[in-house]
């Protein structure tokens, strides 16, 4: 095993929480609209198999945010689901997933819920058959999931249950505007490929509108109402997703995160961090480290 994976082991996390006494959180129930029954986070990276024949009886979300983990559903063929990807399964549904083959890196986020407006929100997501998506903009899913977490792992009070189910919605219409939003991406396809490889590079705006045929005012304008954000802050999230990822290495500068990110003043980069994410680099590290 290499020095680099020794470390992520033995900095690897797992964090489970359940707001019900049923076994794994599995049951399903039509008393309140949204109900959230477990919720994970696991970057474990060593080979497993997990296998639920006759499926959960309520609704699972599965978000990949690094590495990938295998699924298979309702006896169907296997399917290598990558970052960006989610699964959805509806009650009931056999599935099978896991890690196959050797992956220096994994994050998954797992949701399970039920509830009498599980089904319709689902569907009002577009989300209503189940099965595999792929996020055309995964910035921000993660960071929904882990306030959901964090909100989880204080007591189950009924207001505590109240938030971790407008978190759960949160996150599932989240999804859902991701993927409508994906489906307008077309509008602007060269732009929004070209940042996405190009990102810690100082880009011209300019460049970026004329891609698509566009002027710069009229691009802006469009690009905010497909992407929902400015060119600026798209690349700025972007690049902060990254720094969280760089930062989780321990052994890596914080200047050396900066550079890697496209910025070469650190300490520029720090007050962007900071801005963004809600403390500094080196607090961020420190917060994974625990």
């Amino acid at each position: 095993m290499s020095e680099k994976k020794e470390m992520r082991e033995k900095a690897s996390n797992f964090r489970l929480y359940y707001y019900t006494d049923a076994r794994c959180g599995d049951f399903e129930s039509a008393e309140e609209p949204i109900v959230v029954n477990c919720a994970d986070f696991n970057d474990r990276t060593r080979k497993f198999t997990t296998r639920v024949a006759q499926g959960r009886a309520d609704f699972s979300i599965c978000y990949v945010a690094e590495g990938e983990i295998f699924f298979s559903l309702g006896g169907g063929e296997r399917k290598y689901l990558e970052a960006g990807n989610v699964a959805v399964v509806l009650p009931h549904t056999p599935m099978t997933y896991g890690i196959d083959r050797e992956i220096e890196a994994r994050r998954t986020y797992w949701l399970h819920f039920t509830g009498s407006y599980a089904m319709t929100l689902l569907e009002s997501c577009g989300l209503g058959e189940g099965g595999y998506f792929n996020l055309p903009d995964e910035v921000g899913v993660a960071a929904a999931f882990n306030a959901l977490l964090d909100e989880m792992s204080h007591p189950p009070t009924n207001i505590n249950r109240i938030k971790a189910a407008a978190l759960a919605t949160m996150i599932i219409t989240q999804i859902g505007s991701l993927l409508e939003r994906g489906s307008r991406k077309r509008t602007l396809p060269k732009s929004i490929a070209y940042i996405r490889e190009h990102y810690t590079e100082n880009i011209d705006k300019s460049t970026l509108a004329a891609m698509d045929g566009l002027g710069a005012s009229q691009y802006h304008s469009l690009f905010k109402k497909v992407m929902g954000r400015t060119p600026a802050a798209y690349i700025t999230a972007l690049r902060m997703r990254k720094a969280r990822e760089l930062l989780l290495d321990p052994n890596l500068p914080i200047a050396d995160v900066s550079e890697q990110c496209g910025y070469d003043d650190a300490l520029y980069f720090s007050r962007v961090f900071r801005r963004t994410v809600g403390v500094s680099p080196s607090e961020y590290r420190k917060r994974g480290a625990d």
